[in-house]
């Protein structure tokens, strides 16, 4: 779907909802939120839900680091996309990305039916709570 400016095709219009990851900023299609559970912080997020600060120019500011975000939206738009991760910290930091904004991770395709393990806890300190 194209997005589209004015009221040139107001009833298919593409929305657009900007994030900014301590200074990085992702423009993220709106009509993701229908592919996450209704419990997904990313969906309440998308749909205007979630009770965030506003930047200088009107992006919804969340305090993460935004390294793993692109690899999250990726699996949050295709369920079977498989992330090629080489390090065991990359994997454990995506684990806990991918659990902050709610998106689930698949179960690898060479698993062969065995569930991956679960995400370690994170360290005590303080998170920036989905609300």
């Amino acid at each position: 779907m194209a997005a589209c400016r004015g009221n040139d095709c107001a009833s298919s219009r593409l929305v657009i909802v900007t994030l900014n990851l301590r200074g990085t900023r992702f423009d993220i299609p709106q009509d993701y939120a229908d592919l996450l559970p209704g419990s997904a912080f990313l969906q309440r997020v998308l749909r205007g839900a979630a009770d965030l600060p506003l930047d200088a120019v009107g992006a919804k500011y969340v305090s993460r680091n935004p390294t793993h975000f692109n690899t999250v939206l990726d699996m949050a738009a295709d369920p079977n996309y498989e992330p090629h991760l080489g390090q065991e910290w990359e994997q454990i930091a995506l684990g806990r990305e991918l659990a902050f904004w709610g998106v689930r991770m698949p179960v690898p395709a060479h698993s062969h039916g065995h569930e991956r393990p679960p995400t370690p806890p994170q360290p005590n300190r303080i998170q920036p709570q989905p609300r």
